[in-house]
């Protein structure tokens, strides 16, 4: 196996796109900041490190108008994945897509469109216009606060468990 670790600062941006490649999935943590920390971890399995090593070298992250990775194609010994955690404004608006991965929201309000195909999603203390959607995947969602801040909140799984958790002082 082979690991490495980037971190980079990016200006903010009216949408955050993130789509983290097959099996990568997107973390994202609201914080008092103006700009955007990325945190990128890309991993790479194979029979052998030699292997892993030229696996990781050959992924390709882009972090320009959309947050993505690509790669080598999976074969029968090996594979790879990417995963971000990126700490953004406490207001800003998300579009996040994930395949194998998951996604995981914490203190954001904003716009979101969040779409994952076989992982979870997790939200906590959200707010805004948020649209949640997983096919294959258990859903969570943790509301804190006396009431919903924003439009409001539309989330849906297809093949897995929903849980929500009002940890408020007053739900009405």
């Amino acid at each position: 196996n082979a690991c490495d670790v980037r971190v980079q600062t990016l200006p903010r941006r009216d949408v955050l796109r993130v789509r983290p490649g097959n099996n990568g999935g997107v973390h994202i943590v609201a914080d008092d900041r103006n700009d955007i920390e990325v945190h990128t971890r890309l991993q790479a399995s194979a029979e052998s490190r030699n292997e892993a090593n030229t696996t990781l070298r050959s992924i390709d992250i882009d972090l320009g108008a959309t947050l993505s990775a690509s790669g080598p194609g999976r074969d029968m010994d090996g594979g790879w994945s990417v995963s971000f955690v990126i700490y953004v404004p406490r207001n800003s608006n998300l579009d996040l897509e994930t395949h194998n991965g998951p996604i995981a929201v914490r203190g954001v309000v904003g716009r979101m469109e969040l779409s994952a195909q076989n992982g979870p999603i997790q939200l906590s203390g959200v707010g805004g216009d948020v649209h949640a959607e997983t096919r294959n995947g258990p859903l969570q969602v943790r509301l804190t606060g006396a009431r919903w801040n924003g439009a409001g909140l539309n989330a849906e799984t297809q093949n897995g468990p929903l849980q929500v958790r009002l940890t408020g002082s007053k739900w009405n």
